[in-house]
C-alpha cells in the first residue's frame, strides 16, 4: 500500500526507504516521520495536566491538516482504516525564543497501513482485528468486519470501506483530544465544526458520489471556519501548544521494537483454514507493526505488471467504447449495403443508441482523466445496454447476408465487453 501511494505521489504520507528481502519475507522499511503524536505530544501534555491545544483555531488548523492528510489518500481510493493518535506523526516547531514548542502541521505523516483498503483492488484476507474493540470506527463498518470474520469473506470490509469511516475516526479522535466541557463562547465555532465532522461520517452517501467527496467537503468547511475566525492563512501551518520547549529526540517511526500505547489496535486470532480466499496471508503479529511482513510468492511478479494493471484499470473503458462504436459502424454499413429497412422497434433502438453513447463516452474520458469511481456507472449501464442494442441488430442481419462465422465472432465480442462492463 505505501509502494502504491509513493508511486501516486500521495502527500502526508510515510515515505518507503526502501526493502530487506529475505529468503521468507520482504520488509519495507519507512523513513523517520517524525515525533508520535499520542506519545510524544498528547501524553506528554497530559502528564503536565493541560490539554495540548489551547485556542479554536489551534484546533481548526490541526483538524485541517488531518484532513489535508486524509483527502490525499482519499482521492486515489484508499481509505486508511486504522486512523487514530498514534497512527499519526508531527514534527516540532519553535515559533519565536519565548513561546513553547508548536506543531509544524506540513510535517504531519499518516503512519501503519496495515489496515488500509484500496476500492480499486479486491481485499485478499479479513482484517484480524477486534470489532468490539474499535471504539473509533462506525458501527456499520464494524459490523462489516464481524461479517467478513464469521463468513470468511473480505468482501464485506471492501464493500463497506469508506472515506467517512476515516473522518468518525477522526471526529473521535478530536473528540479525546480538544476538551468537550469548555463554555467559552469562543469554543462555539469547534463545537459546530465537531457537530459537522460527525455529521459528514454518517450521513449515507449516494452511489455515483466521488470516494473523496466527504472529505473535500469537511476540508471546505474548516477552511471557511478559521477564514470567519481571521486567522491569517500564513499561520494555518503552526499550532502554538500547552508544552514548554523540551530537548526532542530524533525518534524513529513506530515499529516493531516500538513500545505499545495504550491505543494499540486490539488483535484477535483469524484461522487461517477458514480464509478460502487467499493461500498464505500476514499473521496478525506481522499487521500489528508499520513495517509489515509479507510472503514473496504473494507478490506480483514484477512492477511492470502492476503498472500494467493500473493502466487498465483506468483506460479500459475507452477499449470498450472504441469497440462499440466499431460494431455499430459495421452494422451501419450492413443495413445500408443490404437496403434492409428499419421498423419502428429498430428505429426507437437506434436513437436510444445515438442517446446512451454520448454519456459512454463523456464517462470513458472522465475515468481516464480525473479517476474517478462514479465516472464508471456513465459507461457501465449504457454500455450494457449498447451491447444488447448490438445483438438485437445482428439478428436482424442473419436472414439478409450474414455469415454464421461473422455472427459467432459478434458475440463473442459482445459476451466479453458484457465481462469487461461488470468486473
Amino acid at each position: 500500500m505505501l509502494t502504491l501511494l509513493a508511486h501516486r505521489d500521495a502527500k502526508h504520507v510515510v515515505q518507503v526507504a526502501g526493502l530487506q528481502v529475505h529468503s521468507d519475507r520482504v520488509e519495507v522499511v519507512t523513513l523517520d516521520a517524525g515525533p508520535d503524536f499520542q506519545r510524544d505530544w498528547l501524553d506528554r501534555a497530559a502528564a503536565q495536566g493541560g490539554p495540548l491545544l489551547l485556542e479554536p483555531e489551534d484546533a481548526l488548523k490541526f483538524a485541517r491538516a488531518c484532513l489535508k492528510a486524509l483527502e490525499a489518500i482519499h482521492a486515489l481510493g484508499v481509505m486508511h482504516g486504522d486512523f487514530k493518535s498514534d497512527n499519526l506523526c508531527i514534527k516540532a516547531i519553535k515559533m519565536n525564543p519565548e513561546s513553547g514548542v508548536a506543531l509544524d502541521l506540513e510535517s504531519l505523516r499518516l503512519i501503519d497501513f496495515a489496515y488500509a483498503v484500496y476500492r480499486e483492488q479486491p481485499l485478499r484476507f479479513v482484517l484480524p482485528t477486534d470489532p468490539d474493540r474499535l471504539a473509533y470506527m462506525p458501527d456499520s463498518y464494524r459490523a462489516a468486519i464481524k461479517k467478513a470474520q464469521a463468513t470468511a469473506d473480505p468482501s464485506h470490509i471492501q464493500q463497506a470501506a469508506c472515506a467517512q469511516v476515516d473522518l468518525y475516526s477522526l471526529w473521535y479522535m478530536l473528540s479525546n483530544v480538544v476538551p468537550s466541557n469548555l463554555q467559552d463562547g469562543r469554543w462555539m465555532v469547534w463545537q459546530e465544526w465537531m457537530h459537522a465532522c460527525k455529521k459528514a461520517a454518517r450521513e449515507p452517501l449516494i452511489t455515483s458520489t466521488a470516494f473523496d467527496a466527504p472529505t473535500k467537503q469537511m476540508l471546505a468547511l474548516t477552511e471557511k471556519m478559521l477564514g470567519q475566525l481571521a486567522e491569517p492563512q500564513s499561520r494555518w501551518a503552526q499550532v502554538a501548544t500547552a508544552l514548554p520547549s523540551w530537548e526532542i529526540q530524533s525518534g524513529e517511526t513506530p515499529l516493531a521494537n516500538a513500545h505499545p500505547t495504550k491505543l494499540l489496535t486490539p488483535l484477535i486470532e483469524i484461522p487461517l483454514s477458514t480464509v478460502t480466499t487467499v493461500t498464505s496471508e500476514p499473521s496478525s503479529q506481522q499487521m500489528a507493526v508499520q513495517a509489515s511482513s509479507v510472503n514473496l510468492k504473494d507478490q506480483p511478479s514484477s512492477s511492470t505488471s502492476r503498472a500494467g494493471q493500473n493502466i487498465w484499470q483506468y483506460q479500459r473503458w475507452w477499449v470498450i467504447v472504441a469497440s462499440l462504436a466499431f460494431l455499430y459502424r459495421w452494422l451501419d454499413h450492413r443495413f445500408v449495403e443490404t437496403g434492409l429497412k428499419l421498423t419502428d422497434l429498430g428505429f426507437g433502438l437506434g436513437l436510444l443508441a445515438m442517446a446512451l453513447a454520448f454519456p459512454a463516452v463523456l464517462g470513458a474520458l472522465w475515468r481516464a482523466v480525473f479517476h474517478s469511481r462514479s465516472a464508471c456507472f456513465w459507461v457501465r449501464y449504457p454500455g450494457l445496454v449498447l451491447c444488447g442494442i448490438a445483438a438485437y441488430f445482428l439478428v436482424v442481419l442473419v436472414p439478409v447476408g450474414v455469415s454464421v462465422s461473422q455472427l459467432t465472432a459478434f458475440l463473442v465480442l459482445l459476451t466479453l465487453l458484457v465481462v469487461a462492463l461488470l468486473v
